[in-house]
């Protein structure tokens, strides 16, 4: 279960319970969509990870004694506040490798940078070391759509989806990565 706030508050009369709670499962996948990575499953995630920000698997929403992250897409993200330091933790964490669609599409996901966030960056690599920024939403402790336009350089190229933290005072977070095709 994971619970939520409701609309009551100070600035509306209380009409519903405090707290929502809906059952967690797994975010639907929109027809014609392929899953990169979700990072529901409690196991080893088959990235590579550097540094101290990540731990090696999906964490929780609500997890060590930060605020409650999300919304997420099922029960599971993959975040740099997810380690024993916190905020404090800094690293990369790497993608297995991704076959863009050779026609082109689109990748979707959710991303959020919470703190001051100068140095976490969402990028696509090549095999060849190029690499291409992905914009980042800055936000208080939570997740927004990104879609990525594959760019017709881009399109048939075997890329990694990397995500780097390098700022002690914040974090990214990264959930639900998606390719769809153009065809």
């Amino acid at each position: 279960m994971i619970g939520f706030m409701s609309d009551a508050g100070m600035v509306r009369p209380y009409d519903a319970p405090q707290l929502l709670f809906e059952r967690i499962a797994p975010a639907k996948v929109p027809g014609g969509w392929r899953v990169v990575e979700d990072f529901e499953a409690p196991k080893r995630l088959n990235f590579t990870f550097e540094g101290n920000a990540f731990v090696r698997r999906g964490v929780p929403s609500i997890h060590g004694k930060l605020p409650a992250i999300g919304p997420i897409g099922g029960g599971r993200f993959l975040s740099s506040a997810g380690g024993a330091r916190g905020l404090r933790g800094t690293g990369e964490a790497t993608s297995p490798l991704i076959s863009l669609p050779a026609k082109g599409g689109s990748m979707h996901l959710l991303a959020g940078v919470t703190g001051k966030g100068k140095n976490c960056v969402l990028a696509i690599m090549d095999e060849s070391g190029t690499r291409l920024e992905l914009p980042v939403p800055r936000l208080q402790w939570g997740l927004a759509p990104v879609k990525w336009e594959i760019e017709p350089t881009w399109a048939g190229r075997h890329v990694y989806l990397v995500i780097s933290d390098a700022d002690p005072e914040a974090a990214i977070f990264v959930d639900e990565v998606y390719l769809q095709s153009a065809d």
